[in-house]
């Protein structure tokens, strides 16, 4: 997106066309008096052109100094703040929204620290920007795993944990890492836990604000 504000007008001879220089985000734009025919861009660097009008008979040129703001668009390795509201899609219940907490996530794309299409989602926009972006389990949490469910017995709960149905827990694997688990069924000799993400299994809708690119 460009947002233009003209800003002045002077007359310069052809000769000076050389030695010109552009300032920051400032584009120099040039035109010949009489007769232009289809523009041309030169490229100057740095992201900028200039279209320059040939003209047989034009001996002088008109230089228009115009001011333009970038909008740096969201990509790979920057780092971005955003607002979002997470929804089932089946059901539209919120499961989360950033708005709500008065607090933009941040993160930096293309470190895999989201999910795929979050990210997807979030790429190309622009400051100031809001989509609303379908997610399918795909793209998301990925599909219910039932190898992820297990039944634990009782006897391996440690003394100072009291399950509850619902309850987040930790575990921790052979290798030292722990992975978070639910407990979704208690009986009197065993727990079951569910590894599974929440949201696994979930197509998901969320509503997002590009706030910051840095």
């Amino acid at each position: 997106m460009l947002l233009k504000e003209q800003s002045q007008r002077v007359k310069l001879t052809i000769p000076y066309f050389t030695g010109l220089v552009l300032h920051d985000i400032t584009i120099l734009w040039y035109n010949y008096l009489a007769f232009p025919s289809s523009p041309r861009p030169i490229s100057m660097g740095s992201g900028y052109f200039l279209y320059l009008h040939h003209s047989k008979t034009a001996e002088t040129l008109f230089l228009q100094k115009q001011k333009y703001i970038f909008m740096t668009v969201a990509e790979s390795g920057n780092t971005v703040k955003v607002h979002y509201t997470g929804k089932l899609k089946d059901d539209g219940t919120v499961f989360d929204s950033s708005v709500q907490r008065n607090e933009p996530l941040e993160f930096t794309l293309g470190q895999g620290s989201m999910i795929p299409g979050f990210e997807s989602a979030v790429s190309g926009m622009k400051v100031g920007d809001t989509k609303v972006a379908d997610i399918p389990v795909a793209n998301a949490y990925g599909e219910r795993r039932e190898d992820m469910v297990l039944e634990v017995p009782k006897n391996d709960v440690p003394e100072n944990i009291n399950p509850e149905v619902g309850q987040r827990l930790a575990v921790q694997q052979k290798d030292g890492q722990s992975i978070p688990v639910t407990v979704t069924d208690i009986t009197d000799s065993s727990i079951t836990l569910d590894a599974n993400h929440p949201l696994a299994g979930k197509d998901l809708v969320f509503e997002i604000e590009l706030i910051e690119v840095k």
